[in-house]
This record gives structure tokens, sequence and C-alpha cells, in this order.
């Protein structure tokens, strides 16, 4: 049995495996965040492939990218040079929607493709990205953008392994290290912005870093959609963020500027370093993320949609 056929068998022992009610609390997040987490801030579709592939003994970050962000998934696949034509797929491979969405293609029936899911429904008749069970899905071609094909080796055969307990988490982090995911957010209203506007672009609300402190390590990435001829800069600003106090009270640190051009439709991948967060915030405030979009074309553009993943060390 090939690598990537095992990862197929692994992910269909796990058909009908269910969140508790709707609250993403499941055992692929459970052992993802090496802990328990629920809520909305925690889906768990992108998990639950890092996991198929853990089981079958693949290394993270060297074979597969070990994240719960779908655009983090592929933007390692991209840099990797291992994303996949559609229809170049093989058993195994990451499957990335044209909603924001993945899952472990596992054959074709009838030029339809058949992929294992995480956090989806069993049938169309619920969500499609938040139907909180794992099950075999029938999907049309044009539902795909792409694939990721994980580096599959002769990974040693074993029994699918319990999840780790929590091991103590260090605060000093190295640049290439995986990080925790601690929010991740969508957004599809649209932002136009005239030539030289600068706009604070929502990304779902306002992420919260409380927990953080001085010393801590936290990362951003942003998928962002965009139509219209043009040129945009983005930068993400940490704030020390005080309730009363001004919209962008005391910035804490920036992440660095990056250029896009935006040609008709097109989107971007936004992937900045790790910062050290210098600052523990004041006595009522909170440490937030802040993301700012400047159009520096000729002809107006338009922000169609925004994916968000933050990674960060939690005190």
């Amino acid at each position: 049995m090939t690598t990537g056929s095992r990862a197929v068998a692994v992910a269909r022992s796990q058909n009908g495996v269910r969140e508790r009610g709707f609250s993403n609390r499941v055992k692929f997040n459970t052992w993802y965040y090496g802990r328990s987490v629920s809520g909305s801030a925690y889906p768990w579709c992108a998990a639950f492939t890092s996991w198929v592939y853990d089981q079958i003994g693949l290394k993270a970050g060297r074979d597969f990218p070990r994240s719960a962000s779908v655009a983090m998934c592929f933007e390692w696949y991209r840099k990797h040079g291992r994303r996949i034509d559609k229809r170049k797929l093989r058993p195994g491979d990451q499957v990335r929607y044209t909603f924001s969405h993945t899952g472990i293609f596992a054959g074709y029936r009838g030029g339809r493709a058949l992929v294992w899911e995480g956090n989806t429904s069993a049938s169309n008749r619920g969500s499609q990205r938040d139907g909180g069970g794992v099950h075999l899905r029938t999907r049309s071609l044009s539902l795909i953008q792409y694939g990721g094909r994980p580096k599959f080796h002769d990974a040693p055969r074993h029994a699918i392994k319990t999840p780790p307990k929590p091991s103590p988490r260090k605060s000093k982090q190295k640049e290439g290290d995986i990080m925790p995911v601690i929010a991740t957010g969508t957004n599809t209203s649209n932002r136009t912005i005239k030539p030289g506007q600068t706009v604070r672009v929502k990304v779902g609300e306002y992420f919260s870093m409380t927990s953080l402190r001085k010393g801590q390590h936290v990362r951003p990435t942003v998928e962002i959609g965009t139509s219209g001829a043009g040129a945009i800069a983005v930068s993400a600003k940490i704030v020390d963020f005080l309730k009363g106090g001004k919209p962008q009270d005391r910035i804490v640190g920036n992440f660095f500027e990056q250029d896009f051009a935006s040609n008709r439709s097109a989107k971007h991948i936004y992937t900045p370093q790790s910062y050290v967060v210098k600052q523990t915030p004041r006595k009522g405030s909170s440490l937030r993320l802040q993301l700012q979009v400047t159009n520096r074309g000729k002809d107006p553009v338009v922000i169609t949609s925004t994916n968000f993943t933050v990674e960060g060390r939690d005190a």
C-alpha cells in the first residue's frame, strides 16, 4: 500500500467521527492544539488533514503543512513546489476548494472527486465547511481550485496513534517554528479602496490577543481576494488597545509591508515573519492585530474577501 493510500485508509477509519454539538470540540483539534478547545475560532477541516498525515508517519514542516488554516496549508505547498493541478490528483493528496475548506482526495467516480473531509455534513443539505463530522463527499471538479501533494515516502506503517499529552511550552521560538493557531476568521463583504487611500480592512472581528505578554511570539497570515487593476500594499500592526481610547492606540509593533499587483481578480497570501511582543498590555487593555491596505495604483481596487489565521504562543 502506498503512503498516499495509507492516508486515505486512515481518513476512512474516522468516518462518522463528530464534534460535540456544534462546538468544534473534537479529537483532531485536541491533538492539534494540545488541549481541548471549542468555539467558532477553531474550525478543524485542516486540523483533520494534518492529523491524518501525522498518523502515517509524515513529519510536519518537512513532509506536510501542519496547520489549522486552509490558506496556510496551501501556501506551504506553493512555497515547496508541491501544488498540484486538480486534474492530476492522486489518492492521499490534499484538496483545496473554491470555498474555505479542505480534505483528502480518495479517487474519482463518474468524473467527480471522492474526498474525505473533516468538519463537513454527510450530504448537501447541511453546511459543507462547518458540518461537524468526518464524511466521504462526492464533489464536482468545478468546486476544487487545486491540490497539494505531501512528500510521501516509505514512512513506517503503524497503528493510529493516540493524541499525545500536552507538553510544557517554551516561550522562546525560532523563526521557522510551528506555532499553534490561536484565531481564524473570514469576511466576504466587498470594500472599495480609492487610489491613494489607506483603510483598515475587516477580517472578521478584531483579534484580541488577550493572553499574549512581553517576550512571546505572534504571526498572522492573511489571504486577500481582490478585483480591479492596481497595486496594493498590505501591512499589519499590533496595537495596545484600550477601551474608550483611540482606534489606533499605542502601536506596539509593525510587521513589514508587502506589495501586490491586482489584475482583474486575484488572491494574495500575506505571511510576515513572527514578531516578538515588546510590551505587556496596560491594565484594562489588550493587544490586537490590525490589518491595513493602501491602494498605490491609479484605479480603485475592491477587496472581495479576507481569510486570516493568527499563530501565537499563549501565556
